[in-house]
């Protein structure tokens, strides 16, 4: 009997321990909602069902915002995005690529300039009528000269162009050109008689100054008696200036607050002349004898540079706005000359008719200047132009900016003028022919010149 007890009891066990072995059979082949309980069925050794047993689903337990807080997501170093070639370029800070930062550009430009003013000397004067009648000539008071000449602002134009001849924008090329329109001054002075005015110098011989008597008012005595002459003298002034450059450019990167620095290294030219003019004409009165007088002298001089120049050039754009710096430094030959002529023309009357005699020599310049001279000297040019920029499309841009530049020798038309020996000039009664006179010569006195003024332009870039 007690046989029987445990071996029922062991095979109670036995299948109990089968029946939780097994895996939960599910009641329905669909997935249960979530928070619904799973139900599980389990079998007893002799087949009977046992009872359905409800499994609650596990919950996970909620996190405390304040103890756990949300971590950010790593990045995929892998797939992170790609920005635009232009957001790395280091030499670019605008959308514009304006000026030296394009593949190629194109600047006209207006320029209005000033140049150094030109010194003269005495060139016209005047003395009292009664001194005149008597022929003292010793108390002469300078109407015109000793002065300088002001030329005022001259304007012009400047062209320039430039490219890249590589991708990178580390090797370019680049030429500008600039002219200056002729500008012309002077004065005309002129007398019907009274007061007396001529040309004046100074005369080595007599060690004094000498007035050309071009006027002279009817004298009832003296030595001009019955001599009524009037005069008209011009002086004019002129000056022509153009200049042209051409360069390598060499890119060597970011400097200081501008997006890059370009060296420059090219040849230079400039060309420089002027002009200086003056023509007297003494015609006699009617009912006077005596001639109509026709004097001109002219002094002319031309400076051609010639040099290799370096330089920089730095660019910076900033949105809509840019600027640049351009200092270059060139050094070479001034090929200078001077041309020096002069004429005098005496008009007679006669019975048979006029008499026109005309021989070299006028005032300031006689038989012992007059010719073509020229002289080669060592020069320095150094310019700095600054420009700010302002873009209007994409592919135009307004420009302002300063301009000077310097050139250390120069020949000025008025610095030309010597002494005058009065026995060399037709027009004085102190006229000597074959006198071995010596004065005036060719001076070729040097000086330093400078050019400055504004640009305003309009530039192309692609």
């Amino acid at each position: 009997m007690r046989r029987k007890w445990l071996g029922s009891i062991t095979t109670m066990l036995f299948a109990a321990g089968a029946a939780w072995a097994q895996a939960p059979v599910p009641v329905s082949p669909e997935t249960p909602p979530a928070g619904q309980a799973v139900e599980q069925v389990a079998a007893s050794a002799d087949g009977a069902p046992t009872p359905v047993v409800q499994v609650p689903p596990p919950v996970a337990p909620a996190a405390s915002p304040a103890l756990t807080p949300a971590m950010p997501a790593k990045p995929n170093c892998d797939t992170a995005p790609v920005l635009p070639a232009s957001t790395f370029s280091p030499t670019r800070h605008s959308e514009y690529a304006s000026g030296p930062d394009a593949d190629v550009w194109f600047n006209a430009e207006y320029i209005l300039w000033w140049i150094k003013n030109e010194r003269i000397p005495t060139l016209v004067g005047t003395s009292p009528t009664a001194d005149v009648q008597t022929g003292s000539l010793k108390d002469i008071t300078p109407i015109y000269g000793d002065t300088t000449v002001h030329y005022h602002e001259q304007s012009g134009v400047r062209l320039s162009a430039g490219g890249w001849i590589n991708e990178s924008h580390t090797i370019g090329l680049d030429a500008s050109f600039f002219q200056l329109e002729r500008k012309a001054s002077g004065t005309t002075i002129s007398s019907g008689g009274d007061p007396v005015i001529g040309p004046v110098f100074f005369d080595p011989v007599a060690l004094q100054n000498t007035l050309v008597l071009a006027s002279l008012p009817a004298f009832a005595s003296g030595p001009f008696t019955a001599s009524q002459r009037s005069a008209t003298i011009g002086i004019e002034s002129s000056n022509q200036f153009w200049g042209a450059d051409a360069n390598a450019r060499i890119n060597v990167g970011a400097v200081f607050f501008m997006d890059h620095l370009d060296i420059l290294l090219g040849y230079r030219q400039m060309y420089f002349s002027e002009a200086l003019d003056m023509n007297t004409v003494s015609t006699a009165l009617p009912g006077n004898p005596g001639p109509n007088i026709f004097i001109s002298d002219h002094f002319g001089t031309r400076n051609q540079f010639y040099g290799g120049q370096f330089g920089f050039a730095s660019h910076g754009s900033y949105g809509r706005w840019s600027f640049d710096g351009v200092f270059k430094f060139a050094m070479g030959d001034v090929h200078e000359v001077l041309n020096i002529d002069g004429s005098t023309t005496i008009s007679e009357h006669f019975l048979s008719g006029i008499r026109q005699t005309t021989t070299p020599g006028g005032v300031f310049t006689q038989p012992t200047n007059i010719g073509h001279f020229n002289k080669d000297q060592f020069g320095v040019l150094p310019e700095l132009t600054l420009t700010a920029g302002y873009q209007l499309t994409q592919h135009a841009r307004a420009t302002i900016g300063y301009n000077i530049l310097y050139l250390s020798q120069v020949l000025r038309a008025g610095d030309q003028f010597d002494l005058v020996d009065g026995r060399q000039v037709q027009s004085l009664s102190t006229f000597t022919a074959n006198s071995g006179a010596t004065q005036p010569q060719p001076r070729f006195f040097s000086d330093r010149f400078y050019a400055q003024g504004l640009n305003l332009g309009l530039e192309f870039s692609y």
